[in-house]
Protein backbone atom coordinates (compact mmCIF):
# COMPACT_ATOMS: atom_id res chain seq x y z
CA UNK A 1 0.00 0.00 0.00
CA UNK A 2 1.15 3.24 -1.06
CA UNK A 3 0.37 6.79 0.88
CA UNK A 4 1.01 10.75 0.07
CA UNK A 5 5.14 10.15 1.27
CA UNK A 6 5.22 8.58 -2.38
CA UNK A 7 2.77 8.54 -4.97
CA UNK A 8 -0.14 7.50 -2.92
CA UNK A 9 -3.47 9.91 -2.87
CA UNK A 10 -3.86 9.42 0.80
CA UNK A 11 -1.78 10.19 3.77
CA UNK A 12 -0.48 8.16 5.98
CA UNK A 13 -2.64 8.70 9.03
CA UNK A 14 -6.32 8.71 6.77
CA UNK A 15 -4.71 5.28 5.44
CA UNK A 16 -3.78 3.24 8.74
CA UNK A 17 -7.53 4.55 10.45
CA UNK A 18 -8.84 2.75 6.94
CA UNK A 19 -6.63 -0.19 7.99
CA UNK A 20 -8.26 -0.01 12.04
CA UNK A 21 -11.64 0.21 10.17
CA UNK A 22 -11.55 -3.10 7.82
CA UNK A 23 -9.42 -5.30 10.77
CA UNK A 24 -6.37 -5.73 8.90
CA UNK A 25 -4.06 -8.25 11.72
CA UNK A 26 -1.23 -7.46 9.14
CA UNK A 27 -0.81 -4.84 6.39
CA UNK A 28 2.43 -3.21 5.64
CA UNK A 29 3.14 0.43 3.47
CA UNK A 30 5.60 -0.19 1.02
CA UNK A 31 5.94 3.52 -0.51
CA UNK A 32 8.61 3.81 -3.07
CA UNK A 33 12.32 4.06 -1.38
CA UNK A 34 11.17 5.64 1.70
CA UNK A 35 9.63 4.43 5.00
CA UNK A 36 8.85 7.82 6.25
CA UNK A 37 4.89 6.95 6.59
CA UNK A 38 6.03 4.09 9.15
CA UNK A 39 7.91 6.31 10.83
CA UNK A 40 4.81 8.86 11.46
CA UNK A 41 2.54 5.63 12.24
CA UNK A 42 4.80 3.24 14.39
CA UNK A 43 3.69 1.43 16.59
CA UNK A 44 0.35 0.40 14.89
CA UNK A 45 -1.17 -3.37 15.84
CA UNK A 46 0.31 -5.87 12.76
CA UNK A 47 1.71 -3.27 10.96
CA UNK A 48 5.05 -4.29 9.09
CA UNK A 49 7.73 -2.03 8.46
CA UNK A 50 8.16 -2.08 4.64
CA UNK A 51 9.45 -0.51 1.09
CA UNK A 52 9.35 -0.80 -1.96
CA UNK A 53 12.58 -1.11 -3.56
CA UNK A 54 13.86 0.38 -7.25
CA UNK A 55 16.05 -2.07 -8.84
CA UNK A 56 17.00 -2.60 -11.94
CA UNK A 57 17.99 -5.97 -14.70
CA UNK A 58 18.94 -6.19 -18.51
CA UNK A 59 15.45 -5.28 -19.30
CA UNK A 60 14.08 -2.57 -17.20
CA UNK A 61 12.66 -1.78 -13.72
CA UNK A 62 11.46 -4.39 -11.46
CA UNK A 63 10.08 -3.71 -7.91
CA UNK A 64 11.02 -5.66 -5.00
CA UNK A 65 9.09 -5.09 -1.18
CA UNK A 66 10.95 -5.25 2.08
CA UNK A 67 9.10 -6.59 4.90
CA UNK A 68 9.90 -6.33 8.87
CA UNK A 69 13.08 -5.15 7.87
CA UNK A 70 15.12 -2.92 10.74
CA UNK A 71 14.48 0.76 9.89
CA UNK A 72 17.35 2.07 11.62
CA UNK A 73 20.02 -0.59 9.63
CA UNK A 74 22.41 1.91 7.79
CA UNK A 75 23.29 -0.09 5.08
CA UNK A 76 19.56 0.06 4.24
CA UNK A 77 18.74 3.63 4.98
CA UNK A 78 21.99 4.11 2.95
CA UNK A 79 20.87 2.22 -0.23
CA UNK A 80 17.18 3.85 0.30
CA UNK A 81 18.46 8.14 0.14
CA UNK A 82 20.60 6.73 -3.07
CA UNK A 83 17.63 5.37 -4.57
CA UNK A 84 15.58 8.68 -3.99
CA UNK A 85 18.51 10.45 -5.63
CA UNK A 86 19.19 8.14 -8.66
CA UNK A 87 14.88 8.94 -9.21
CA UNK A 88 15.70 12.53 -9.21
CA UNK A 89 18.16 12.05 -11.85
CA UNK A 90 16.21 9.87 -13.94
CA UNK A 91 12.71 12.00 -13.26
CA UNK A 92 15.11 14.67 -15.11
CA UNK A 93 16.49 12.37 -18.15
CA UNK A 94 12.57 12.34 -18.58
CA UNK A 95 11.73 15.77 -18.10
CA UNK A 96 14.56 16.53 -20.95
CA UNK A 97 13.09 14.05 -23.53
CA UNK A 98 9.66 15.60 -22.78
CA UNK A 99 11.29 18.83 -23.73
CA UNK A 100 12.44 17.84 -26.47
CA UNK A 101 9.65 16.03 -28.21
CA UNK A 102 7.07 18.33 -27.18
CA UNK A 103 8.65 21.75 -26.96
CA UNK A 104 7.05 22.25 -23.45
CA UNK A 105 9.49 22.58 -20.13
CA UNK A 106 8.38 21.25 -17.19
CA UNK A 107 10.46 21.32 -14.21
CA UNK A 108 10.98 18.93 -10.97
CA UNK A 109 9.64 21.29 -9.10
CA UNK A 110 6.33 21.43 -10.69
CA UNK A 111 5.50 17.76 -10.35
CA UNK A 112 6.88 17.12 -7.00
CA UNK A 113 4.01 17.48 -4.42
CA UNK A 114 5.30 18.88 -1.10
CA UNK A 115 4.65 16.01 1.06
CA UNK A 116 6.10 13.39 -1.26
CA UNK A 117 9.90 12.39 -0.43
CA UNK A 118 10.84 11.17 -3.96
CA UNK A 119 9.41 11.29 -7.48
CA UNK A 120 8.06 9.15 -9.04
CA UNK A 121 6.77 8.86 -13.03
CA UNK A 122 3.22 8.95 -11.68
CA UNK A 123 4.06 12.53 -10.32
CA UNK A 124 5.77 13.99 -13.91
CA UNK A 125 2.33 11.99 -15.70
CA UNK A 126 0.20 14.36 -13.04
CA UNK A 127 2.07 17.43 -13.76
CA UNK A 128 2.26 16.75 -17.71
CA UNK A 129 -1.26 16.69 -17.27
CA UNK A 130 -1.55 20.28 -15.04
CA UNK A 131 0.56 21.96 -17.41
CA UNK A 132 -1.70 20.79 -20.92
CA UNK A 133 1.32 18.99 -22.31
CA UNK A 134 -0.83 15.92 -22.53
CA UNK A 135 -4.97 15.40 -21.74
CA UNK A 136 -4.73 12.51 -19.39
CA UNK A 137 -2.15 10.56 -17.13
CA UNK A 138 -2.33 7.53 -19.44
CA UNK A 139 -1.44 9.08 -22.44
CA UNK A 140 1.91 10.49 -20.42
CA UNK A 141 2.70 6.59 -20.42
CA UNK A 142 1.62 5.46 -23.85
CA UNK A 143 3.61 9.07 -25.56
CA UNK A 144 5.97 9.91 -23.40
CA UNK A 145 7.00 8.47 -20.45
CA UNK A 146 6.42 4.65 -20.08
CA UNK A 147 8.73 1.77 -20.16
CA UNK A 148 9.57 2.12 -23.85
CA UNK A 149 10.71 5.75 -23.53
CA UNK A 150 12.64 4.87 -20.13
CA UNK A 151 14.75 2.06 -22.07
CA UNK A 152 15.46 4.04 -24.72
CA UNK A 153 17.49 6.47 -23.08
CA UNK A 154 20.36 6.32 -20.93
CA UNK A 155 19.30 6.90 -17.36
CA UNK A 156 21.29 6.11 -13.66
CA UNK A 157 20.96 2.35 -12.80
CA UNK A 158 19.03 0.98 -9.71
CA UNK A 159 20.52 -1.89 -7.89
CA UNK A 160 19.58 -5.21 -9.15
CA UNK A 161 17.24 -7.33 -7.37
CA UNK A 162 19.99 -9.50 -6.17
CA UNK A 163 21.60 -7.17 -4.43
CA UNK A 164 18.86 -5.56 -3.05
CA UNK A 165 17.35 -9.31 -1.31
CA UNK A 166 21.08 -8.85 -0.16
CA UNK A 167 20.58 -5.88 1.16
CA UNK A 168 17.03 -6.61 2.26
CA UNK A 169 18.31 -9.83 4.46
CA UNK A 170 21.08 -7.84 6.02
CA UNK A 171 18.32 -6.15 7.33
CA UNK A 172 16.46 -8.38 9.15
CA UNK A 173 13.75 -8.57 6.12
CA UNK A 174 11.98 -10.51 3.52
CA UNK A 175 12.64 -9.52 0.21
CA UNK A 176 9.39 -10.34 -2.51
CA UNK A 177 8.72 -9.69 -5.64
CA UNK A 178 5.75 -7.34 -6.19
CA UNK A 179 3.63 -7.50 -9.09
CA UNK A 180 5.01 -10.53 -11.10
CA UNK A 181 2.48 -9.87 -14.11
CA UNK A 182 3.91 -6.76 -15.34
CA UNK A 183 7.26 -8.38 -16.07
CA UNK A 184 6.14 -10.54 -19.11
CA UNK A 185 6.88 -14.23 -18.61
CA UNK A 186 7.41 -16.94 -16.52
CA UNK A 187 11.36 -17.22 -17.69
CA UNK A 188 11.87 -13.51 -16.87
CA UNK A 189 10.61 -13.84 -13.08
CA UNK A 190 12.49 -17.08 -12.08
CA UNK A 191 15.59 -15.14 -13.17
CA UNK A 192 14.57 -12.18 -10.61
CA UNK A 193 13.54 -14.88 -8.18
CA UNK A 194 16.60 -16.62 -7.70
CA UNK A 195 17.77 -13.48 -5.16
CA UNK A 196 14.64 -13.06 -3.23
CA UNK A 197 12.71 -14.68 -0.59
CA UNK A 198 9.39 -14.30 -1.85
CA UNK A 199 6.73 -13.56 -4.39
CA UNK A 200 3.31 -11.57 -4.88
CA UNK A 201 0.36 -14.85 -6.23
CA UNK A 202 -2.16 -11.77 -5.38
CA UNK A 203 -2.38 -8.70 -6.54
CA UNK A 204 -5.12 -6.46 -9.13
CA UNK A 205 -2.59 -7.35 -12.04
CA UNK A 206 -2.17 -11.06 -12.00
CA UNK A 207 -4.17 -12.83 -14.26
CA UNK A 208 -5.42 -16.25 -12.88
CA UNK A 209 -3.61 -18.51 -15.32
CA UNK A 210 -0.15 -16.72 -14.58
CA UNK A 211 -1.31 -16.68 -10.90
CA UNK A 212 -1.85 -21.10 -10.52
CA UNK A 213 1.40 -21.01 -12.38
CA UNK A 214 3.25 -18.93 -9.42
CA UNK A 215 1.92 -20.92 -6.77
CA UNK A 216 3.06 -23.99 -8.22
CA UNK A 217 6.21 -22.55 -8.68
CA UNK A 218 6.22 -21.12 -5.43
CA UNK A 219 5.74 -24.77 -3.70
CA UNK A 220 8.52 -26.35 -5.98
CA UNK A 221 11.08 -23.76 -4.47
CA UNK A 222 10.13 -22.68 -0.81
CA UNK A 223 9.30 -19.11 -2.51
CA UNK A 224 7.20 -17.48 0.51
CA UNK A 225 3.33 -15.79 -0.57
CA UNK A 226 2.36 -12.63 -0.19
CA UNK A 227 -0.95 -10.54 -1.68
CA UNK A 228 -0.21 -6.84 -2.42
CA UNK A 229 -3.52 -4.53 -3.56
CA UNK A 230 -0.94 -2.02 -4.62
CA UNK A 231 -3.66 0.49 -3.31
CA UNK A 232 -2.51 4.09 -4.23
CA UNK A 233 -6.13 5.85 -3.47
CA UNK A 234 -8.64 3.09 -4.77
CA UNK A 235 -10.75 2.28 -1.69
CA UNK A 236 -11.89 -0.85 -3.29
CA UNK A 237 -8.40 -2.32 -3.29
CA UNK A 238 -7.84 -1.66 0.65
CA UNK A 239 -7.22 -5.14 2.14
CA UNK A 240 -9.63 -7.13 -0.49
CA UNK A 241 -6.75 -8.82 -1.64
CA UNK A 242 -6.25 -11.20 0.71
CA UNK A 243 -4.28 -14.86 1.71
CA UNK A 244 -5.22 -17.58 3.62
CA UNK A 245 -4.01 -17.14 7.02
CA UNK A 246 -2.26 -20.82 6.68
CA UNK A 247 -0.88 -19.06 3.02
CA UNK A 248 0.67 -15.66 4.40
CA UNK A 249 2.04 -17.61 8.34
CA UNK A 250 5.23 -18.69 6.86
CA UNK A 251 5.63 -14.99 5.05
CA UNK A 252 4.97 -13.88 8.55
CA UNK A 253 6.81 -15.35 10.85
CA UNK A 254 10.12 -14.73 8.46
CA UNK A 255 9.37 -11.13 8.38
CA UNK A 256 8.93 -10.95 12.40
CA UNK A 257 4.99 -10.15 12.59
CA UNK A 258 3.16 -10.20 15.86
CA UNK A 259 -0.01 -10.79 15.96
CA UNK A 260 -2.34 -7.81 17.53
CA UNK A 261 -4.75 -10.34 19.14
CA UNK A 262 -2.25 -12.13 21.12
CA UNK A 263 0.81 -9.10 21.54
Amino acid sequence: MHTSRSDGRWSPQKLAAEATKRRLMAWAITDHDTIAAWRELAPQPGLLCGVEISTWDERGEIHVVALGIDPDHAELTAALANNVAIRRERAQVLLDHVAAKTGQRVTLDDCLPAEAGMITRSHIASALVRAGVVAYRQQAFNELIGDASVQQLYQPAYPSPAEAGELIRAAGGVSVLAHPGLYGDIHRIEGVMRGLDGIEVKHPNLDVGLQKLLMKQAAENNWLLSCGSDFHSDPCRLGDWRLSRSQAMPLLRAAGWQDPVRA
